[in-house]
């Protein structure tokens, strides 16, 4: 683990860290927790992405600077402000997908068959044994 751990990060993680200019990695990973999901609170967001509601809250800040995300006034508890992903932030994130993918596939390009297939069932070994953990 520990030599594998620096060369999937140098060869996989590193060429997509870049999000965006305008995103750190944390704000991606808010975007990535609302998509699909009914609006949230900020303590439930917080709690789920193991942060400080504080450092949400900078987070947030940001995403609905760029209309990334909405907040949306609770009506039961005017306290509340619940958080919610709008079509910008969904497209952004379809984008980042696309290019992701397409990155991908250039540096996969460069494999062999047998690498591929070999590279696959390692991939599938090793989220079948990590579920488990």
């Amino acid at each position: 683990m520990f030599q594998i751990i620096p060369l999937l990060r140098k060869n996989i993680m590193k060429p997509f860290e870049k999000i965006s200019e305008n995103l750190s990695p944390l704000q991606f990973h808010v975007l990535l927790f609302l998509k699909d999901k009914k609006p949230r609170s900020m303590s439930e967001l917080a709690a789920e992405m193991n942060v400080l509601k504080q450092q949400l809250t900078f987070l947030t800040d940001k995403l609905a600077e760029n209309n990334y995300v909405q907040r949306i006034p609770d009506d039961k508890d005017r306290r509340c402000v619940k958080i919610s992903i709008t079509q910008e932030g969904i497209r952004y994130l379809e984008s980042f997908k696309k290019d992701t993918i397409d990155k991908m596939v250039l540096k996969l390009e460069r494999l062999s068959v047998e690498d591929l297939n070999e590279l696959h069932y390692a991939i599938q070994s090793l989220y079948k044994i990590t579920t488990r953990l």
